[in-house]
């Protein structure tokens, strides 16, 4: 769809167990286009306009990846079991560019993910586009 679709990366959706401790899902995300951004303004959560200068577009096709099915971050945030879902929920879940096959099972080992590895963003931005199936994720 946008480039050659030839990238991937490692999404970590984090969820909060119901004694409040985090836990974290992986997902595997291959034919995808991983993009340095400049020039390009978009919307935060906040409402706040955000340059995109030195950001990451990522580009995801509508699609089943490793089996699990994409549905929204509030619903996701409802299910018991989350094993078969994917989402992407802004200001929370990261992408690690690249195939990395890592548990995390902690905080302290998703922090030192951040600090030991490079291109590793945090989604801040999602848009969902129907007319080309796929979604377009801001990220720092």
């Amino acid at each position: 769809m946008f480039g050659y679709n030839e990238d991937s990366a490692t999404l970590f959706n984090i969820s909060l167990d119901e004694n409040r401790k985090p836990f974290y899902y992986r997902t595997y995300l291959t034919g995808i286009d991983w993009q340095q951004a400049t020039g390009v303004k978009f919307l935060k959560t906040t409402g706040s306009s955000a340059d995109i200068d030195n950001k990451i577009l990522v580009f995801v096709n509508y699609g089943i990846y490793e089996g699990k099915t994409y549905i929204g971050p509030k619903e996701f945030s409802k299910l018991e079991d989350k094993s078969n879902y994917y989402t992407f929920n802004e200001g929370e879940d990261i992408l690690l560019k690249g195939i990395h096959d890592i548990e995390i099972t902690n905080s302290q080992e998703f922090n030192d993910i951040q600090k030991n590895y490079d291109d590793v963003v945090k989604i801040i931005n999602v848009t969902k586009c129907e007319l080309t199936k796929h979604f377009e994720l801001g990220c720092e």
